[in-house]
């Protein structure tokens, strides 16, 4: 019997160290939820953002740098809206591409002397306390991954050192596509409220929305119990579609010559690839620039996980309004679709515009102005039709709003200082 008393004895001890030991942890768990943490790890759920976020870190000012591929330039932020700058001002907070230097670490210069002229802009008193990051995006990721690691590693080994920069620099890195969709996401949000976005530029486009359903994949947790579904396109942006429709002509049209129909008559130029030169002629033909771009889009691609997108791709039912920035919105000014008070534009808008305007030659380009960008309006609007028909968007759709003050830099220092 006094066996057994001994043993319970022993038992209801273990049982209250056990309980005094949860409770540490607790109190450890509820301080850490108080306590600040440096800064959001980017990873696409996040579960550990939870803490992050409760923070609601605040900051007069920020700095983002944004790094692509063909050059480097620094945003600065006050109070998560973009510092209204002269244009010499904003020429000196650019400046060359980071991968331009033999040396990987000569780019810590660069970075250096753009960190140099954005002190310049704030004060004094606030620099210490001013976060900076850089961030390289869909340019970046095209290029040799070995050489964009090194530039990374070395800036985020010799920009903390003493006496580097005034600015608080947090840390360097080339941004999934994903992590690029969520960053227009939370930019887009931030400045309209509850609507998802819709992004293209150069090397990418992106999608990121809250579905009516559930999401299967590509789910990104923003704040606990609020989540989105976030994908990127690579090689979807006007500047790479546009090399990706060339490399398509070459296999269906053997020879040096490049007769393309998203260009407009009289428009001759010599494009290399692999070795090969070739002659482009624009040709000006809008049903057959149609046919082309919507190959793009591989639709044919097998769908495993449905409802698919673009190249037999996961993507939930769209839903809510959207927002559509940067050459989304160029594309719908260069056509002239835009709406005086900013409502939303159908597809059967941008698709009607391009009837006459793919018609258009070059010298008809010149005669109404600068043909810079205006020569590309027409694969550039066929590209985007036919992306957002392959996200779901009917022609008489009215969930698309075009946008010309969003960036993806914002929503990245809404991410990476919690305010979201």
């Amino acid at each position: 019997m006094a066996m057994q008393v001994l043993a319970l004895a022993g038992l209801l001890g273990a049982l209250a160290d056990e309980h005094c030991l949860l409770q540490s942890h607790a109190r450890q768990d509820l301080r850490a939820l108080r306590e600040p943490v440096s800064k959001v790890p980017e990873t696409q759920t996040a579960p550990g953002a939870y803490k992050d976020l409760l923070r609601n870190a605040y900051h007069a000012y920020s700095v983002l740098i944004d790094a692509g591929s063909s050059k480097t330039k620094v945003v600065i932020y006050q109070n998560l809206t973009e510092m209204s700058l002269s244009k010499e001002q904003k020429e000196t907070l650019k400046g060359l591409k980071l991968t331009a230097f033999e040396d990987p670490c000569d780019a810590v210069g660069e970075v250096q002397k753009l960190l140099k002229a954005a002190e310049e802009l704030i004060p004094s008193k606030e620099r210490s306390d001013t976060p900076a990051w850089l961030r390289g995006t869909a340019g970046l990721r095209l290029l040799d991954p070995l050489r964009t690691d090194a530039v990374m590693a070395c800036l985020n080994e010799r920009m903390v050192k003493p006496g580097a920069t005034d600015i608080d620099w947090q840390d360097a890195k080339v941004a999934s596509g994903d992590m690029e969709a969520v960053y227009g996401f939370l930019a887009a949000r931030h400045i309209y409220g509850d609507v998802g976005s819709l992004e293209m530029g150069g090397a990418s486009a992106q999608i990121a929305f809250t579905p009516d359903t559930a999401i299967l994949n590509n789910e990104f947790v923003y704040q606990p119990g609020k989540s989105i579904y976030a994908k990127s396109y690579q090689g979807f942006g006007q500047d790479q579609a546009l090399r990706r429709s060339y490399e398509l002509q070459m296999k269906d049209h053997p020879g040096n010559v490049l007769l393309h129909p998203c260009l407009p008559s009289g428009k001759r130029f010599e494009y290399g690839s692999e070795g090969t030169t070739y002659e482009v002629i624009g040709t000006s033909d809008g049903p057959w620039c149609e046919k082309i771009v919507l190959s793009l889009m591989h639709r044919d691609y097998e769908c495993l996980q449905k409802p698919c997108a673009i190249a037999g791709v996961y993507q939930p039912k769209i839903s809510g309004k959207f927002k559509a920035f940067s050459a989304f919105y160029y594309m719908a000014l260069g056509l002239g679709v835009l709406p005086s008070d900013s409502s939303a534009v159908p597809l059967s808008a941008i698709k009607k515009a391009l009837g006459p305007f793919c018609k258009k030659s070059f010298q008809d380009l010149e005669e109404e102005g600068s043909t810079k960008y205006s020569q590309y309006y027409c694969f550039n609007g066929w590209l985007a039709y036919s992306m957002l028909s392959s996200f779901g968007f009917d022609d008489n759709s009215t969930m698309i709003e075009f946008a010309n003050d969003v960036s993806w830099t914002l929503g990245a220092l809404i991410y990476l200082t919690g305010t979201s």
